[in-house]
C-alpha cells in the first residue's frame, strides 16, 4: 500500500482510489442509512453525514434546514415511518424544494412508509420528490 501522487493510492503498483478521476466500481457502493430523531417538533438533519436518512415519525414535525451547508450535486433519500397507531405530519425548512412548489402530505395510516428523495441545486436548495404509500 503506497501514496503514488497527491490524492492517489496504490497496491503493489495497480491505482485502487484517486481523489481527482472519475472511479469504477464492480462491486456496490452501500451508504449507511442514517437514523434521524425529532424533538419539539423539529426533525435535525446534517446532509454532510450521509447520503441516505431514515425516520420514524413520533410527533407532528418539521424536517429542518441542513445543520451544514450541503454540497451541489449530493443525492439520496429519506425514508419515512409512521409510527404504529399514530398519524403525523411532515412539514419543510424553507431550503426545500417541490414539483409545483407543493410539499408532499406523507401517508396517514399506521406503519405507512414513503420515500423522499432529494438533490441538493448548485444554490444550496434541495429539491425533493416524494414516492408515497410504499407496500
Amino acid at each position: 500500500l503506497a501514496r503514488s501522487a497527491s490524492g492517489t493510492v496504490t497496491i503493489e503498483g495497480a491505482t485502487i482510489a484517486t481523489l481527482t478521476a472519475q472511479q469504477v466500481y464492480t462491486k456496490p457502493q452501500i451508504a449507511t442509512v442514517t437514523a434521524l430523531t425529532s424533538s419539539s417538533n423539529a426533525t435535525a438533519i446534517a446532509l454532510l453525514t450521509s447520503n441516505d436518512y431514515s425516520h420514524t415519525t413520533t410527533e407532528a414535525t418539521t424536517l429542518s434546514n441542513p445543520s451544514d451547508t450541503p454540497v451541489a450535486g449530493q443525492s439520496g433519500s429519506i425514508f419515512i415511518t409512521q409510527a404504529a397507531g399514530a398519524n403525523y405530519t411532515l412539514a419543510f425548512g424553507s431550503e426545500y424544494d417541490f414539483a409545483g412548489g407543493t410539499a408532499p402530505t406523507i401517508t396517514a395510516a399506521n406503519a405507512a412508509r414513503d420515500r423522499l428523495d432529494y438533490v441538493v441545486r448548485a444554490d444550496g436548495k434541495i429539491e425533493i420528490t416524494a414516492v408515497l404509500n410504499l407496500s
